[in-house]
C-alpha cells in the first residue's frame, strides 16, 4: 500500500472549492494518515478556501482556528499560512485581527514580505483607511 504525500493529498484538496468541504477531508486525512503526514503545505490548501470571496464574511474564523491549530499541533504555519488568514481577515473586513496578526508575524522568526502586507493595503485602499497604510 502506498501512502499519499503532501502532494497527493494537496492536489486532492485543491478540486474542493468549499473550505468546509476541505477542512473536513482534512480532518479525514489526519485520522487516517496521522497529524504527521499532514504538512503546511497541505494545510494552506484549506485555508486557501477560506481566503476566497466566497467566504469573505465568516470564512476567517476557520482560518484563524485551523492557523491556531497548526501552531498548537503542527505543522508550524509558514510565510504562505499567514498569508492566506490575513486575506481572509482583510478581505472580510476584520482589520483589527489581521493587524494583529502581521504583528505576530514580525515578532515570530518568520521573515515579512510584502506578500504579508498585501491584503492589508487592498483593504486600505479600498476602505479608504489612509492612516493604515501608514501604520504598516
Amino acid at each position: 500500500r502506498i501512502l499519499p504525500n503532501s502532494y497527493t493529498l494537496s492536489a486532492v484538496l485543491i478540486g474542493i472549492d468549499d473550505g468546509l468541504d476541505a477542512l473536513k477531508l482534512l480532518e479525514t486525512f489526519v485520522e487516517k494518515y496521522g497529524a504527521d503526514a499532514i504538512t503546511a503545505q497541505v494545510y494552506n490548501v484549506v485555508l486557501a478556501c477560506f481566503s476566497g470571496e466566497k467566504y469573505n464574511s465568516n470564512g476567517w474564523h476557520h482560518a484563524i482556528s485551523l492557523l491556531q491549530r497548526m501552531k498548537r499541533q503542527g505543522p508550524q504555519p509558514n510565510e504562505q499560512s499567514f498569508s492566506y488568514v490575513l486575506q481572509s481577515c482583510a478581505g472580510s473586513g476584520q482589520v483589527k485581527v489581521a493587524l494583529s496578526l502581521l504583528d505576530e508575524v514580525r515578532q515570530s522568526s518568520l521573515e515579512t514580505t510584502p506578500k504579508l502586507y498585501l491584503p492589508l493595503l487592498k483593504v486600505a485602499a479600498k476602505d479608504g483607511h489612509s492612516d493604515l497604510v501608514g501604520s504598516l
